[in-house]
């Protein structure tokens, strides 16, 4: 007999087995395992015959044409729809908050999110967390992040290359409208900082009540050998200020040729002469020079200082 341990009840339902094993096992405290294969709504494990299937390599295949393959429906509280396990140890679960909010989490301090209505929020040890999940690590980035909106960080810092500093190669901030910064209502606020790899301020953009201020870390405990400026007259006559248009938008300007001021004033120009540089692609574009005229002030005031002097001394003789 095939049939093992059948009720005469089970027997007049018409249940027949045409093999010749076991194919419906019910035991004494009527649990009821089967050999093979189970088919509902189908009789074959194809699984693009719509139906559902148990098979004997322990797992559940679910077709349909239409609609869910499956509902899973918890009733009432909130908690746990789907516990995910290994070795019978919780790893996680699929479940939904006190609000009907869908919740996908990790094990004990694991991180999860939160999806709602609006917004997906990070979740950890079975509800809402602030500040305590990162997304990606410094050796397991995203590539790219798309936003409609705004980037906010609140209480933190932006870090391109780990050190806290923006480096031009690696991240361009490309804006169609404005970048507004706020701060407080100090005779002195700082907008933007920019400091080198030993955390020393070289600079910054900073308002008053009235006015922005652009400068340069100037303070005389990072200063030696301090020597006067020589023959800035003579530097300033061989400079070669010009009236120019430029190319892209025919506008006229007055200004400096860089590559030409950087040879009587190198720390007002920036970049080389000609130099090109090379994306990622292969692809080579310009990278032009430019020129800090506010570097030129120091140079400017030693010489009318010069002028001064030879005014004084001429008018002394």
């Amino acid at each position: 007999m095939a049939l093992t341990k059948v009720s005469r009840e089970l027997l007049n339902t018409s249940i027949v087995d045409n093999g010749n094993s076991t194919a419906i096992t019910i035991d004494s405290s009527e649990n009821i395992s089967l050999t093979n294969d189970l088919y509902v709504g189908k009789t074959t494990g194809d699984i693009n015959t719509n139906g559902l299937a148990f098979l004997s390599g322990f797992y559940l295949s679910v077709t349909r044409s239409n609609g869910s393959c499956v509902i899973l429906n918890r009733q009432n509280s909130e908690g746990s729809i789907i516990d995910l396990r290994k070795n019978n140890n919780t790893i996680g679960y699929i479940g939904v908050d006190n609000s009907d909010n869908l919740v996908i989490e990790g094990n004990s301090s694991h991180s999860g999110l939160q999806f709602g209505s609006s917004a997906i929020l990070p979740h950890q040890n079975f509800g809402l967390t602030d500040g305590t999940i990162s997304l990606g690590s410094f050796t397991n980035r995203f590539k790219d992040i798309h936003s409609k909106g705004f980037l906010r960080v609140n209480d933190g810092q932006i870090s391109v290359d780990g050190s806290h500093t923006v480096n031009l190669n690696l991240a361009t901030i490309i804006s169609k409208g404005s970048i507004d910064t706020t701060t407080g209502t100090n005779a002195q606020n700082y907008h933007i900082t920019f400091k080198d790899a030993g955390n020393t301020t070289k600079g910054s953009i900073a308002t008053s009540h009235s006015t922005t201020i652009y400068s340069t870390t100037s303070d005389y405990r990072l200063k030696e050998d301090i020597q006067p400026i020589n023959n800035a007259t003579a530097t300033v006559l061989s400079l070669n200020p010009c009236n120019f248009k430029w190319k892209q938008g025919g506008a006229r300007a007055i200004g400096f040729i860089a590559h030409e001021l950087q040879e009587l004033v190198p720390e007002a120009v920036t970049g080389e002469k000609d130099a090109m540089v090379t994306d990622e692609d292969g692809n080579e574009s310009p990278e032009y020079q430019g020129v800090d005229q506010s570097k030129l002030v120091p140079l400017l005031v030693a010489t009318i200082q010069e002028l001064e002097a030879r005014i004084t001394e001429l008018e002394n003789s």
